[in-house]
Parts: structure tokens; sequence; C-alpha cells
């Protein structure tokens, strides 16, 4: 968990402790929207890049 991309564990964090809090569909739609999100990110592409090269990630939160 340490070496995660810090932005998408707190997103992650945040989408757990709405999932109590809102309907199914209003929930996937929400889901939706984070991925949408953190898809756009340097480490999202980092995360890619590093898994083609077989290599470890560097994140840096961005």
């Amino acid at each position: 968990m340490l070496a995660a991309p810090p932005r998408a564990v707190a997103l992650t964090k945040r989408s757990f402790n709405r999932a109590t809090e809102s309907e199914f569909d209003a929930h996937l739609e929400y889901e939706a929207q984070l991925q949408e999100v953190l898809g756009k990110t340097a480490d999202h592409l980092e995360g890619v890049n590093a898994f083609l090269e077989g290599r470890s990630p560097k994140f840096k939160g961005e």
C-alpha cells in the first residue's frame, strides 16, 4: 500500500466511505468518474509504463 499512488489511494478510500451512503447505480457512476480522473494522471501513465517495462513504478502523487 505504501508503494501505491497516493491520489488513487485517497480517492479509493473516499469511494469506500461513500459506498454505504448512496444507491448502487449512483455509486457506479461515481466510480466511473474516479476512473476517468485517475486515468489522466501522471501516476497512471507511470504505472502503465512501469508494467510494460517490467520495473517497479515510481509514483509521485501527480
